[in-house]
């Protein structure tokens, strides 16, 4: 009986103890995994940076002069009668002819413009 006893207690320990060493296994493993999602994560962070910092270099107005300055691009400024305007109306785009004007606004636009609301119906619309 007491042999008995004492090979139930030694086989419940062992099965705890190797309960213990799978999990902190499981939490090794984890914690690599953690670390490799950091750096990836951390190495597209930097790389976004460069991204935007390389977009608005490449967009600022000087570069752009100074670039078609040295292919001989030369440009001349659009009568009225040649532009176009696209204005955008409650989701929906109409082309006018000329310059267009603003749309008047309501007392109710005002404070829906305020709160934001506009936008968010305008965001559940699409």
């Amino acid at each position: 009986m007491k042999v008995s006893k004492m090979l139930l207690y030694i086989t419940g320990m062992t099965v705890i103890a190797l309960f213990y060493v799978h999990q902190q296994v499981e939490l090794v493993k984890m914690g690599y995994i953690v670390s490799d999602k950091e750096k990836k994560s951390l190495y597209l962070l930097d790389q976004r940076e460069k991204l935007v910092y390389n977009l608005n270099n490449l967009e600022t107005p000087v570069r752009l002069e100074k670039r078609l300055a040295a292919t001989g691009c030369k440009f001349d400024f659009p009568s009225k009668k040649d532009v176009i305007r696209v204005v955008r109306t409650h989701g929906k785009k109409e082309i006018s002819q000329g310059i267009a004007k603003a749309p008047k606004s309501s007392v109710f636009d005002n404070v829906t413009d305020l709160f934001g609301l506009r936008a968010v119906a305008q965001a559940r619309e699409k």
